[in-house]
């Protein structure tokens, strides 16, 4: 579970890239990952460069707990936008979601300079975080993939049956935005990575 979190969440979150958003994580969650000693060198590389800029002697962050609290926190934040959440019972799903994500990120503020450059060397780019959004136009309707790649039988023979497929990049968030009930764990966030 740590290899695919690390590799598929954390390392495009720093270096840039697809972020992969699966089922949201908990405090459990998190402690398996700490258990699976993960070494993240990869990762440790990407937050290094980032946390360079900041401070000459940065030293390569580990992946250690906080690391991994703080991005299952940002993780379960995008799950709350995820298309396949809605349905019944959609509030009580997302106040559980944000409950999670609050306590993950609520880590406290950094004790020293070197600290709040390492959480920033994390979430740094999380302004810059979109979503892509596709409308496929075809000769018999229309249909939205909030998030997906169409599926190939759906732009399948784009001449015969007039395939049109237009893009659309939202921010997560400045359109796409955080529901209210996840401010909390968004504010967390801010304490526990100021810069």
């Amino acid at each position: 579970m740590a290899r695919p979190f690390v590799s598929s969440f954390l390392l495009p979150l720093v270096g840039g890239g697809h972020l992969h958003v699966g089922r949201p994580l908990g405090a459990a969650d998190v402690a398996r990952l700490s258990r699976a000693g993960e070494d993240g060198e990869a990762l440790a590389d990407a937050r290094l460069a980032v946390a360079s800029l900041f401070l000459r002697d940065a030293g390569a962050p580990p992946l250690d707990e906080t690391t991994l609290r703080l991005g299952a926190a940002l993780h379960d934040l995008l799950a709350l936008a995820h298309p396949d959440l809605g349905g019944p019972g959609v509030s009580r799903r997302q106040a559980r979601i944000a409950a999670a994500a609050r306590a993950l990120a609520d880590v406290g503020p950094p004790d020293d300079e070197r600290e709040a450059v390492r959480r920033h060397s994390l979430l740094a780019r999380m302004p810059e975080i979109a979503r892509s959004d596709r409308t496929v136009t075809f000769w018999l309707g229309r249909q939205a993939y909030v998030g997906r790649v169409p599926p190939a039988r759906v732009t399948a023979l784009p001449a015969l049956r007039r395939v049109r497929v237009d893009a659309t990049r939202r921010s997560w968030l400045r359109e796409i935005g955080v529901p209210a009930v996840a401010r909390e764990a968004v504010l967390a966030l801010s304490v526990a990575s100021p810069l």
